[in-house]
């Protein structure tokens, strides 16, 4: 009842609304009895998608990552990599940086499971898995994710940087012993 109130106080329809199903039918049923059977429930355990990986990279899912939720997780490093996708709240970044990867069978990506990763940290990865949900959601929804493009020459805006590096350098000096 509060996932219906606060969808509802937020004005988000039921049919934008997913979560994970796995292992937990009985959820997807109390939603659907209590609000809408237009929910939306995300099997992570399912096969990967036969959806391009981007706009950039024409390969199926399905030919790229080993199962679903190694697409939706790594899709994400794909929008950061895309500047598609920025804010994200440390508690957030430490749970998808803590999830190891690797490259398995026909060269496709695995994202570690999640047992492994609650023996490692010692809790499941329950605010990462709610971003990919969302992303995903958007996925459904039409969200397209951009070319990953590599800029010869760092024709990128990267004046930020020395920037940065001036003013770490101004402090350093500022915070010297000075032997004149």
């Amino acid at each position: 009842m509060k996932v219906r109130d606060e969808c509802e106080r937020r004005v988000i329809d039921p049919s934008h609304f997913a979560f994970d199903t796995t292992g937990r039918g009985s959820l997807m049923s109390a939603l659907c009895r209590l609000w809408s059977s237009q929910v939306v429930g995300i099997e992570f355990g399912a096969p990967a998608t036969d959806r391009p990986v981007s706009n950039g990279i024409d390969i199926p899912c399905n030919k790229y990552y080993y199962n679903f939720m190694s697409e939706m997780w790594h899709v994400v490093r794909h929008l950061i990599e895309a500047d598609q996708f920025r804010g994200m709240t440390e508690d957030v970044m430490a749970e998808g940086c803590a999830r190891e990867w690797g490259h398995v069978g026909g060269n496709k990506i695995q994202v570690e499971p999640k047992d492994k990763m609650k023996l490692k940290t010692g809790r499941s990865p329950d605010l990462f898995d709610s971003l990919v949900c969302g992303i995903e959601m958007a996925r459904r929804l039409g969200f397209k994710i951009e070319t990953i493009v590599n800029i010869p020459g760092g024709s990128r805006d990267e004046k930020w940087k020395s920037d940065l590096r001036d003013r770490a350098k101004a402090l350093w000096s500022d915070h010297q012993l000075s032997y004149k």
